[in-house]
């Protein structure tokens, strides 16, 4: 039950109150539990340690604006009107779990030092959080947002959860950033003005069976791929995901982006999908080789430019392989002179790209044998077996090339994409 000295006491202002506050150690509690009270103003009061709220009614309008808990807060099942915490320290854990009713709640500019738990809290009428910092976990599970919410430009420090909330009215986010997780699994949001522009998540954040009354708006957001740190070197160094449902985190993004038709976002995430998929799933033997190096030479069908570096060095390797590979015959006029060495290189260089030619019509073969003619002197003379291992080769790998080129180009100048 309330204290009376303690009711008494904060009735007669801050003044006294800090007055008191100042002489009193970190293990002074004030207990103002399962009471009914209408003290309006708790503006800039100092709370040494502990304080208890547990079950009270705040019968009219409160504020604690700029007040400092260097304590523990418990506010469980309590029950506010209008309540102001603008620019509010909380140095300690914060309970408000239960809390029965917010009119209109303000938390903008609150520091949270500590855990804060608000699940199961029921805002009537509105929330407004913007600019709040919440350093440890924040935990907003199952609560109810029956009015607008807004988080904008809010921090959260380590891990937020959302999961099974309730947004009924207008909710924005913009801005916000996560560095920890971001759990919003199994939340609804019913107003289709479902704001998550510009947030920074610094961990993939959990969609999956969220409930949108519309496609959210993600413009402009920035998810980083979070890889494991408790793992062997070369792990990390190959990026392997942070946790093994993050695959399945992504294909909920690229969903949302997909049904955003932001096709630039959605072909981020698919390749992170896919990039996330090593070493937790179970594959055919092979298959994180075959993710890795899709991955190297076209981010999974997102570059166009790197299959073509990887096209123009293969060309290059080829070139110099049927060059060296190539002796001519003892009667060629390239044999001896110096000046048709260099001829010899350039024809070496036009067999590689007609290599690359597989499937160009052919008109390609009669440039091929004079330029074979040029390095042996001759147009039937074979390479031996590493120029036709070498032709072979760069002809698989320069099909499979091409193929990411043109994939490449398909996705950056498809109708609906980001471009760029």
């Amino acid at each position: 039950m309330s204290n009376n000295e303690d009711r008494g006491r904060a009735a007669s202002g801050a003044a006294k109150w800090n007055a008191w506050a100042e002489i009193r150690s970190e293990s002074s509690s004030v207990d103002l539990s399962n009471d009914t009270l209408e003290i309006r103003d708790f503006s800039s009061f100092v709370f040494p340690g502990s304080v208890i709220f547990d079950g009270t009614r705040f019968a009219v309008d409160v504020s604690f604006r700029g007040a400092c808990f260097k304590g523990p807060v418990f506010f469980r099942g309590a029950v506010f009107e209008n309540a102001d915490f603008r620019s509010a320290r909380f140095e300690n854990e914060v309970h408000f779990s239960n809390v029965r009713s917010f009119l209109n709640a303000d938390f903008s500019l609150a520091y949270f030092a500590s855990e804060s738990h608000w699940h199961q809290v029921q805002f009537t009428e509105s929330a407004n959080f913007r600019n709040a910092t919440f350093q440890e976990f924040a935990n907003f599970e199952g609560t109810r947002f029956l009015g607008a919410s807004i988080f904008e430009d809010a921090i959260f420090r380590e891990a937020a959860r959302f999961r099974g909330a309730s947004f009924l009215k207008q909710v924005s986010f913009q801005r916000t950033k996560f560095s920890g997780d971001a759990d919003f699994s199994g939340s609804s949001f019913i107003d289709p003005r479902t704001d998550f522009s510009a947030v920074q998540f610094a961990k993939v954040p959990d969609f999956r069976s969220v409930e949108f009354k519309v496609t959210p708006n993600l413009h402009d957001s920035k998810v980083r791929y979070a890889v494991i740190q408790d793992a062997p070197w070369w792990q990390r160094a190959l990026k392997r995901a942070q946790d093994a449902e993050d695959a399945a985190r992504y294909r909920r993004l690229k969903q949302l982006a997909a049904d955003a038709k932001d096709h630039e976002q959605e072909l981020k995430y698919f390749a992170m999908e896919l990039r996330a998929k090593r070493f937790w799933t179970k594959s055919p033997f092979g298959a994180d080789i075959v993710n890795l190096l899709y991955d190297w030479v076209s981010s999974f069908g997102q570059s166009v430019g790197r299959p073509v570096l990887v096209l123009l060095s293969v060309t290059a390797l080829s070139t110099a392989i049927l060059y060296m590979s190539a002796t001519p015959t003892i009667d060629s006029p390239y044999s001896e002179q110096p000046a048709a060495q260099g001829v010899r290189v350039v024809a070496a260089f036009r067999v590689a790209l007609s290599n690359i030619a597989l499937l160009i019509g052919g008109d390609k073969w009669g440039s091929r044998a004079a330029a074979v003619k040029q390095l042996w002197g001759s147009e039937s003379t074979s390479f031996g077996a590493l120029g036709d291992l070498a032709a072979l080769g760069q002809s698989a790998v320069s099909l499979f090339l091409i193929f990411l080129i043109g994939l490449g180009l398909r996705n950056r100048f498809r109708i609906g994409g980001g471009g760029g």
